[in-house]
């Protein structure tokens, strides 16, 4: 790991400051920071604001996203947890196909879901009345008691370092009601190690291991062209 971070600072990609900050306030702090700073310059963020809108690729990403969740079985009356929903990119279309009350978002902070609310008629939230929280012990847990069936997190795993990787999974674990199910985005590695400034790959082995441990059973289960695998994971019987 320390030979990797060494080797994306002589890249120009990752500089001592940004290390020195990151270590200090931790990642989840910094990324939001970062994300923050190029949303108020008014920059394109890559997945957050409305860029996607009007790109290609994102837009046909979404449609297999939604498409993949509909062919594992999901319902109009089903509960859906959207953690890391960021701007909506997955969560707009999910909102409006769900029936009213059954979507719900979290996020790190509400910044980046009230920017997606922007992209969604006003009409369609009053209608479908969407529910957004923080993420935190005690919205989890209130969250919980509704028993989502299905719990997705698209794009995120990707942004979670090593030493977040128990809390991202035990977040998930801790949604999942015993016959609910969470799809995960993951591109497959044999190693972990930072590969940008706010990405990681995560090796399969480790994945796996955090989520035995933490009372869970994953898969690979798909993959969708231009879009990473999936991981099925359900709460070991």
């Amino acid at each position: 790991m320390i030979s990797r971070i060494c080797q994306l600072i002589k890249q120009g990609i990752l500089t001592k400051y940004n290390l020195y900050l990151c270590n200090r306030i931790g990642f989840k702090n910094f990324y939001i920071s970062r994300a923050k700073k190029t949303l108020s310059d008014k920059s394109k963020h890559p997945t957050l604001g409305g860029a996607w809108e009007n790109d290609a690729k994102q837009l046909q990403n979404r449609e297999m996203i939604f498409k993949f969740l509909v062919e594992q079985g999901l319902k109009k009356s089903d509960k859906l947890v959207d953690y890391g929903c960021g701007s909506l990119r997955i969560g707009s279309k999910l909102i409006e196909f769900l029936d009213p009350g059954r979507y719900i978002g979290f996020d790190i902070t509400d910044r980046f879901y009230k920017l997606g609310l922007n992209t969604v008629k006003q009409e369609t939230v009053t209608t479908k009345s969407p529910e957004f929280y923080v993420i935190s012990d005690s919205a989890i847990l209130n969250c919980k008691k509704s028993l989502p069936a299905y719990i997705i997190s698209i794009g995120v795993l990707m942004h979670i370092p090593p030493n977040e990787l128990k809390e991202f999974f035990a977040n998930i674990i801790s949604l999942l009601s015993p016959s609910g199910v969470a799809y995960i985005t993951y591109k497959q590695s044999s190693v972990t190690q930072k590969t940008n400034l706010t990405s990681w790959v995560h090796s399969y082995s480790l994945v796996n291991a955090t989520v035995e441990e933490l009372g869970g059973q994953i898969e690979l289960h798909s993959h969708l062209s231009g879009v990473h695998s999936f991981l099925k994971l359900k709460l070991r019987p």
